[in-house]
């Protein structure tokens, strides 16, 4: 994956127009190789833009600006078999690191910060070792997988997790899928990442994120990830099923 390009961005009123006419804006994105890309835009464009990326989180409209122009090839790198392509940022790291140490990352490139205690690439093939082992009590497994494969990672996880492996996994937020369904039907708590998440390299996420815990300590969870997401999400029957054994609990207790 190329870098994306670096841009600034001028404001020009244009010449030679009517006087009754709007004012135009002239934005010039700076591309690599001293390419530009401009673009003709009236003021109130320009002004609803800058609303737009404020927003979203962002501290210029040229970084915004790269993302509209960049997020077709980004989408396609997002979504490809490109592991390098989607690499976790440091945000992430320092966002779950109260829940523990990371022992395993299965899921690990040459380009990855995640600095797992076991760190396996490709040629480990972590779907095809057992992740349990490698994980210490109170440690995690962290799994950044590629995602055009995801729903083939999120079974392992399921599978792991029930062998008693506390793992985290980094995913697109896609509430409508079947493998969605399935890893909170198994227990797991996913925490919706507020905004869009950067990764390495990538700028903005052309989706929005979920970082899914799979283990027994799911208060710590929302304790940690509070200050960094918008919510949580359970399925709604895995709850039901619990809030029945509490009840059970607490009937048989009275007896």
């Amino acid at each position: 994956m190329r870098p994306l390009p670096s841009l600034y961005v001028q404001t020009a009123i244009a010449r030679g127009e009517p006087s009754k006419a709007p004012r135009r804006s002239r934005t010039v994105a700076r591309l690599e190789h001293d390419e530009r890309i401009a673009l003709r835009v009236t003021q109130r464009q320009r002004e609803a833009w800058t609303l737009a990326a404020q927003r979203e989180g962002y501290l210029s409209l040229s970084d915004w600006i790269r993302d509209r122009l960049d997020g077709a090839a980004r989408s396609r790198a997002m979504h490809s078999s490109d592991h390098q392509a989607f690499n976790t940022p440091a945000a992430v790291l320092e966002a779950i690191a109260p829940m523990g140490r990371i022992a395993l990352d299965p899921c690990s490139n040459a380009g990855s910060i995640v600095g797992a205690r076991v760190a396996w690439t490709v040629e480990h093939d972590g779907l095809a070792c057992a992740w349990a082992p490698q994980v210490l009590r109170g440690e995690l497994c962290f799994v950044n997988p590629p995602f055009d494969e995801i729903a083939r990672w999120v079974a392992r996880c399921i599978e792991e997790a029930a062998a008693g492996c506390e793992i985290v996994l980094l995913s697109p937020a896609r509430v409508d899928v079947g493998w969605w369904d399935r890893m909170l039907d198994a227990g797991a708590v996913a925490a919706l990442w507020r905004g869009r998440m950067r990764f390495l390299g990538m700028g903005s996420a052309p989706f929005p994120a979920a970082l899914t815990y799979f283990g027994p300590r799911r208060a710590l969870w929302r304790r940690t990830m509070t200050p960094h997401v918008t919510g949580f999400t359970r399925h709604a029957r895995r709850e039901l099923v619990e809030e029945a054994a509490r009840r059970e609990l607490v009937e048989e207790a009275a007896e």
